[in-house]
């Protein structure tokens, strides 16, 4: 299942970035896109320092696009997306986009994101928190933003 969310998530990106570069590009060229996949070790999430040098690496071996896998930020599973998550844009995404510009290279991510206040039994600083996709250009401008309507239950 969760194979099949990150192959969703990806093509749903790479879909909405070819749309991008078609736009960006007369309709006479056959744009080409390079893309570098990018994994993160569990010691690795939320490591921004990691992610850029990731990215210049891409970068450098001519990858027009970067994909950070889902939940870049602080890794699946983990219950600080209910108190740290941020809006988008926010504190995280904005981490993003200064990879984006800082390497000039489109940059792809999953991260969480800060949803409504959480309900009566939550902690008082709890929000919902929603799994979502963030696409920017090289120039630091997100592009797509896709929400994944996604909850967890209470039991």
């Amino acid at each position: 299942m969760k194979a099949n969310r990150i192959t969703t998530i990806a093509l749903t990106l790479l879909f909405s970035l070819s749309i991008c570069f078609t736009s960006a590009i007369s309709a006479v060229s056959q744009p080409t896109i390079n893309v570098a996949v990018a994994q993160l070790n569990t010691a690795d999430v939320g490591n921004f320092d990691k992610m850029v040098s990731l990215a210049k690496q891409a970068k450098f071996q001519g990858a027009d696009l970067i994909i950070f896998p889902e939940e870049s930020v602080f890794g699946w599973l983990n219950p600080d997306v209910f108190t740290k998550a941020t809006p988008i844009p926010g504190k995280y995404s904005e981490q993003f986009v200064a990879i984006a510009k800082g390497v000039n290279i489109w940059v792809a991510a999953g991260i969480a994101e800060q949803g409504p206040k959480a309900g009566p039994g939550s902690q008082k600083d709890a929000y919902q928190a929603y799994d979502s996709s963030i696409l920017i250009n090289p120039q630091g401008q997100i592009v797509l933003h896709h929400l994944i309507l996604t909850h967890v239950k209470e039991f």
